[in-house]
C-alpha cells in the first residue's frame, strides 16, 4: 500500500470518527429533547399517539455511521467495503426519512412534521456522508486494487 493510499484512508477515517461522534452527540440531545417533551405532554394530561419511527431512523444513522468509521479503522479492503455499505445504509436511512415526512406533510400531521422535521444538521450529516462515501469509492476502485 503506497503512502498517498494510506494517507487518504488515515484522513478519511479520522473525519468518518468525527462525523459519526458529532452525530451521536446531536442525536442523544434530540432524544433527551423529545423525552421532555413527551413527558410534559403527558403531565399536562394530553393523550397523544407519539410516533417513534422518525427517532428510530436517527438511531439507526448514528450505528452505521459508527460502524462504518470502526469498519475504515480496520484499513483492510473488506473493511472499507464494509464501510461504504454502512454509508449507502445512511443514505438509504435519509431518503427514507425524506419520504416519511413526504407522507407526513400530506397527511396534514403539522404536529408531527414539526417533532420529526429534518434539521440542518441532518443535511450536513447527509452531504458528509455522501463525501465520505465517495472517498471511500475512490480507494476501493483506485487502479492499484485492479488487477488486470
Amino acid at each position: 500500500m503506497d503512502r498517498f493510499r494510506l494517507t487518504n484512508i488515515r484522513l478519511t477515517n479520522g473525519f468518518a470518527f468525527v462525523l459519526a461522534a458529532c452525530n451521536a452527540a446531536l442525536v442523544t440531545v434530540y432524544l433527551f429533547r423529545l423525552e421532555q417533551t413527551m413527558h410534559s405532554s403527558f403531565a399536562s394530561g394530553a393523550e397523544i399517539l407519539w410516533d417513534m419511527t422518525i427517532p428510530w431512523i436517527r438511531i439507526r444513522i448514528t450505528v452505521a455511521l459508527i460502524l462504518g468509521a470502526i469498519c475504515l479503522f480496520s484499513r483492510k479492503m473488506i473493511g472499507i467495503a464494509a464501510s461504504a455499505i454502512c454509508f449507502i445504509w445512511v443514505i438509504a436511512e435519509h431518503v427514507r426519512w425524506l419520504f416519511l415526512l413526504r407522507q407526513m406533510r400530506g397527511a396534514g400531521t403539522s404536529q408531527a412534521y414539526y417533532l420529526y422535521r429534518i434539521e440542518w444538521w441532518n443535511l450536513a450529516v447527509l452531504v458528509l456522508t455522501s463525501l465520505l462515501l465517495v472517498l471511500v469509492l475512490t480507494t476501493i476502485f483506485s487502479k492499484e486494487n485492479q488487477r488486470i
